[in-house]
């Protein structure tokens, strides 16, 4: 009979995991004659399946009428593959005619049709071939070199379009040789180049995400501007006011434990400490950390209960984030963590008003040991968020904080959150500890490495916020009276309000004796001789802004200095642990 088509193939077909029957429509004469390969689309990869294991064959009953039949395959291959059926029909030929014996027509179509289908087979793998144009000059070769040759090599073509190999270390393609039919500008991150492996001399793949990644943390090592991270005080080096003393958080309103950090707390119930440390056991890079403890547990605390610690930025830095706006950028968040206990731990990040809250969590799974933690987080498109000198953000660290300031981890809220739902409450453990520091924010998804700056760089920037006068110094009056002007450096952030909370005690011994720690004293600067004064000042209180960018003036107060001082300029000189604070905190 004839053979009125040349298709030797069916498929390649899905998969979908409920299909089981797969049909062809090419002659066959043996079901032993189907080759079924199933292929990975992810990955490309092929799989012979065998018949009688695999699957089961059927053929129409009638090859010439209707040729073909079908596949089953049981149970059905989930999603993620592609059955294709070809014709494999031995390339034998076992028709013999005997001299003067039966020549019958059926068998001599067998045949014919036989040889038919070997060619349509060697046609089908042909297509699948490289192949010369046929118009190419006949001097062309695409002849391989022999196999030492190719071992381990590049094939290609040579300047006249012959086939030959070139080593992958000193191979140089130009661009023209390169490029694709079309010029995308915009990549996205599932896309993907060739890269060589000089390791395992391979060619492998690499994302553009992971180039993003991989460039990002190159040029912040080598090009980053380390001055861009919100959190200022992020690597906890500056401690202005306590100097690595505790802060004991006690009650509800603010403690300052260490620059732009602070701490709140519930009266009566739970207290925590925070203090900076510097014990040698920080995380690599990071000789400073903040560390939090339990000293008075609250094992279960009530609803409206408040513990947290909380680090701030400043409008004008956090506003490239674009954040209460539709382009709001995607931030992430790295910082070091380490408890001495195990669990999920949380956090929120907000806006200054705290309406607009974002909870997330955070894992450590071996307690005593320095975890890196990496929070991403979508821009909030909504909201007020400052913009100006005012708090930009806001990113918390709970402690135990009540079900009424709980929220769902992973999503934005209109609310006051402090903390993600069902998260570990370290204030309900006695003497329990967590310790951060590497605090950073990075626009997009992918972390880098902490852009580290000097120790002065991070102190000028502190003090933006806050300065301390004083501390075993001296200040010369501009006056005949008891007034010191001091220079603010830089712009503080908002004019300051006085902090006269360590200033100590008057020392108004006669002489020429200094004073002690957490004393403060007025000299005459002709005479050297103290200030005593019938009633000794107990303050210091701002006079007035000469700017309030520039400097600062201030007096003390008290009763009438005696007689024979009065109309000498003064010196104003603090002990040790002596201050006071200009403070424009966030």
């Amino acid at each position: 009979m004839t053979i009125s088509t040349t298709i030797r193939k069916a498929g390649p077909y899905l998969t979908n995991g409920s299909t089981t029957v797969f049909n062809f429509s090419f002659k066959l004469f043996l079901t032993s004659e189907i080759q079924v390969i199933k292929a990975d689309t992810a990955t490309g990869a092929e799989t012979a399946l065998t018949l009688g294991v695999d699957y089961t064959a059927s053929l129409n009953s009638n090859q010439d009428a209707s040729p073909g039949g079908s596949i089953t395959i049981s149970p059905a291959i989930q999603s993620g593959y592609t059955i294709t059926i070809l014709s494999n029909v031995s390339m034998t030929q076992s028709v013999a005619i005997a001299n003067q014996g039966g020549f019958y027509p059926d068998v001599i179509n067998a045949a014919l049709d036989r040889l038919t289908i070997f060619v349509q087979q060697l046609a089908e793998k042909v297509g699948r071939t490289i192949r010369i144009p046929t118009s190419d000059s006949t001097g062309t070769s695409s002849q391989t070199p022999a196999a030492s040759i190719r071992a381990g090599a590049l094939l290609g073509f040579d300047a006249n379009g012959n086939v030959t190999t070139y080593s992958p270390q000193t191979t140089v393609l130009t661009g023209s040789s390169i490029h694709g039919q079309t010029n995308k500008t915009t990549p996205v991150d599932a896309d993907e180049i060739g890269l060589w492996d000089s390791v395992s001399q391979t060619l492998n793949r690499l994302t553009w995400v992971n180039l993003k990644g991989a460039l990002l943390t190159y040029f912040a090592n080598y090009f980053g501007r380390p001055a861009d991270n919100p959190f200022v005080n992020g690597a906890m080096l500056v401690d202005q006011v306590n100097n690595g003393t505790l802060t004991t958080v006690n009650g509800a309103t603010n403690f300052y434990p260490l620059d732009t950090v602070i701490g709140f707390g519930t009266t009566a119930a739970g207290v925590f400490t925070v203090q900076r440390l510097n014990d040698g056991t920080g995380p690599a890079g990071f000789p400073y950390f903040m560390r939090i403890k339990t000293i008075t547990a609250d094992a279960a605390p009530a609803a409206g209960s408040a513990y947290v610690v909380d680090i701030r930025a400043e409008g004008f830095d956090w506003s490239r984030f674009s954040f209460g706006t539709s382009g709001a950028k995607t931030i992430t968040l790295p910082y070091m963590a380490r408890s001495s206990l195990t669990g999920t731990f949380s956090g929120t990040l907000s806006n200054g008003s705290s309406n607009r809250t974002y909870p997330f969590q955070y894992t450590i799974s071996n307690a005593n040991t320095w975890t890196p933690i990496t929070i991403t987080i979508v821009g909030d498109t909504t909201g007020t968020w400052d913009s100006s000198n005012g708090v930009g953000a806001i990113l918390r660290f709970d402690v135990g904080s009540g079900s009424t300031y709980q929220g769902a981890a992973g999503a934005w809220a209109a609310a006051t959150y402090l903390a993600a739902t069902g998260s570990t409450k370290l204030i309900s453990t006695l003497n329990a500890t967590l310790d951060i520091t590497g605090i950073d924010v990075v626009e997009g998804t992918v972390s880098r490495p902490y852009p580290h700056q000097d120790y002065q760089q991070v102190l000028e920037r502190c003090k933006r916020y806050v300065k301390k006068i004083g501390d075993n110094k001296s200040y010369t009056a501009v006056t005949s009276s008891p007034y010191f002007l001091t220079s603010l450096t830089l712009q503080m952030r908002a004019a300051p309000t006085l902090d006269i909370t360590r200033l100590g005690t008057y020392y108004n011994t006669a002489g020429t004796g200094a004073p002690g720690s957490n004393q403060f004293t007025v000299y005459d600067t002709i005479t050297g001789n103290i200030v005593t004064w019938a009633t000794p000042p107990t303050t210091i209180a701002t006079v007035g802004n000469e700017t309030t960018e520039d400097n600062v003036r201030f007096f003390t107060t008290g009763t009438t200095p005696s007689a024979s001082t009065l109309g000498q300029p003064y010196t104003i000189r603090f002990g040790a642990g002596s201050f006071i604070i200009l403070s424009s905190r966030l």
